[in-house]
């Protein structure tokens, strides 16, 4: 079996948040934001995550962060393309080599509104701003 990872079945929320380099906080509130996340329970009721599931998050990692989309684009993003979350196992080395690489130099990151510019064209842009206008208009009517 071809496991990027190493040899293990499941890992325990700790382990998921070293290897994505995460907060356990935000992988369980994930658990909650998006259904194809749903990590198995052992008998003690602690997550037992499989190699696809972490998989998954780094792919919602890179929506998220590097794509920047919103929570619900990400949603609408794997709703209307499931052919993303399909082709995670094949992925897994490039998502790890990617989750890896993030954090080694932080004087080569790139400010954000040029990393914008260049990960995304025009129309995903605009979508995201109509994404983020639409939230804020949801927040304000709160207030």
């Amino acid at each position: 079996m071809n496991n990027p990872l190493g040899n293990k079945l499941y890992y325990s929320i700790s382990e998921v948040a070293e290897i994505t380099e995460l907060q356990p906080y935000t992988l369980r509130a994930w658990e909650r934001e998006f259904p194809c996340l749903r990590p198995r329970r052992n008998r003690g009721k602690n997550r037992a995550y499989r190699e696809r599931d972490i998989g998954i998050i780094l792919l919602i990692k890179q929506l998220l962060y590097d794509e920047r989309y919103t929570s619900h684009g990400v949603k609408k993003k794997l709703k209307d393309e499931p052919e993303l979350l399909r082709q995670i196992g094949p992925q897994m080395p490039s998502l790890l080599a990617k989750a890896k690489n993030k954090g080694a130099d932080p004087s080569e990151t790139p400010h954000i509104a040029t990393e914008v510019a260049k990960d995304i064209d025009k129309e995903q842009f605009r979508v995201v701003v109509e994404d983020v206008k639409k939230e804020l208009r949801e927040i304000m009517d709160l207030l």
